[in-house]
Order: C-alpha cells, then structure tokens, then sequence
C-alpha cells in the first residue's frame, strides 16, 4: 500500500497525518518546544513619602501630652487653598485626667501642649486660691477654623489650629464659670477671671476678652501668633 501524506497547517504548526495502521512513533516528527518566554520585570512606581506619611510613632509634641495624660486624636495634616494649614493636628477632648475639654478642639499639637501647661500650672493654682475649687472642664467656643480675622482680609490664627477661645469654665463642685463682665456682687469670680487672663499674658502671645472688643465679649481668646514683640493683650 501506498503511504499518503497530508500536512495541514494547525497554529504554525504543520500537523502531519498518515494512513492508519502505517504510523510508528518514529515516523512523526516532533516539533522542537520554544523556549518559555520571560516577561521582563515591571518597576513598581513608588509614590513620594511625605513626613506625615512617614511617621510610625507620635511626634515629640504627641509624646509630651501623653505624659501630661492628655485625651487626644492624631488627625491628617491640614491643608486648605486659601492658606490655612496645620502640620501636626490633634483633636483634644481632655487637658488631662481631670480637665475635659468640650467639645474636641482641632489643634495645632504645640499649641495643645501650650494650653495643657498653662492649665496645669497656672490656671488651676489660680482656681485654687480664688474660688477654693478645681477646673474639672472647659468649654471652648472656637478652636480650628479656616477663616480670616474679623474684618480683616488677613487668615485668623484659628486658621492655623494656634488659636483656642474659651466660653466657660466647671469647676470640680459644679459651679460653671462664664467668661464675660461678672456681676459687682461677685468679686471672687472677676479675680478669677482678671488673674487668667493676666497669667496668660505671656505663655501666648495673643490675650483678648470681655472689654477688648465686642468680638471678645464672651470668651478669652488664647493664640500663638507668631511675633518679634510683645505678646499682644487687651
């Protein structure tokens, strides 16, 4: 018999057939295998790293106020179009054990550390020896906001988390303390009052409340504005 032989193309390949009965494994010849194909290695694009982003652990600031025992949260790095900013911001609830803030102020966290120590330090002997009490909260009016200064074109330093205002203080046996003109009959809370306020002056660079304007009229505004003087304080 005959031998018939089709080759059939098949993939690039050309498949051959024989008769049946007539084929033995040395008749067909085996295509050589192509060498497996390497993909080349594609360079991870690495995105830049920021100091925020970066951090494994709290900042130095953030150590100091978890040694003073202060409440607070690490926050994002805050950054606005129009220039208000914060590098390292917190939300604090608390200037300590006990002192509550209310509600969380978004701070800048070295201004947090200003305010804890002047608290601590100051405010509180002052509390002691003027009202025979302890601050056990303060309520703030303002903390971070991205605004400019009252009718001013210039950013706020609540802009920048460096400023707190301060509406009230509780103290430890329920008395709340309002910042504003206290009434003739009350002497021992307007010296409560006039010695914070003098106190301050100094620890911050920026004293405003009730008599400076009537922007101020309500609370005392704390600030770390940045100044080659004086600290400002009305």
């Amino acid at each position: 018999m005959r031998r018939t032989t089709f080759l059939i193309p098949y993939l690039g390949t050309a498949l051959i057939l024989v008769s049946p009965g007539l084929a033995c494994a040395g008749d067909i010849p085996v295509p050589t295998p192509k060498p497996p194909q390497v993909s080349k290695p594609v360079e991870a694009t690495v995105p830049p790293v920021t100091t925020e982003t970066n951090r494994t652990g709290p900042s130095a600031c953030q150590s100091e106020l978890q040694a003073y025992g202060v409440t607070f949260k690490p926050m994002p790095s805050v950054s606005d179009p129009i220039g208000c900013s914060i590098a390292d911001p917190i939300e604090v609830t608390a200037l300590g054990p006990n002192i509550a803030l209310s509600p969380a102020a978004l701070l800048d966290c070295p201004t947090a550390l200003k305010l804890t120590s002047f608290i601590r330090d100051d405010a509180q002997k002052i509390t002691i020896s003027t009202l025979g009490s302890t601050i056990a909260s303060i309520n703030q009016a303002s903390a971070y906001v991205c605004r400019t200064r009252h009718g001013a074109t210039k950013l706020s330093e609540h802009a920048f988390g460096r400023a707190l205002d301060i509406a009230s203080f509780t103290l430890s046996d329920k008395r709340v303390i309002l910042v504003q003109a206290p009434p003739a009959n009350e002497p021992k809370t307007k010296l409560f009052l006039d010695l914070v306020r003098a106190k301050a002056c100094g620890p911050f660079t920026t004293v405003l409340g009730p008599g400076s304007d009537p922007d101020h009229a309500l609370h005392f505004h704390f600030d770390l504005a940045p100044r080659k003087g004086k600290p400002f304080c009305q």
